[in-house]
């Protein structure tokens, strides 16, 4: 069994509500890819990579700690 046959097809198309259906459709798509494309942020490279000392405020200082059961926390 087919999914598109060539002749429904044509018929199907002949209709004009479905003509207008396929147009609208094609020119939603053309208009939300153009968006798409033409709206992307340009990319800087004077924003500075972050670190961790952008996160920990002057002052404070991070601790490492040990868990005691780390072995059936990684499984």
């Amino acid at each position: 069994m087919k999914f598109l046959d060539k002749e429904k097809f044509k018929k199907w198309l002949q209709d004009p509500r479905n003509r207008l259906l396929v147009i609208s459709i094609a020119c939603m798509l053309l208009i939300i890819l153009g968006v798409q494309f033409f709206s992307a942020p340009e990319k800087t490279e004077d924003t500075p990579e972050e670190t961790a000392d952008t996160y920990i405020p002057d002052g404070y200082v991070l601790v490492p700690i040990e868990l005691q059961n780390a072995d059936s926390l990684s499984s």
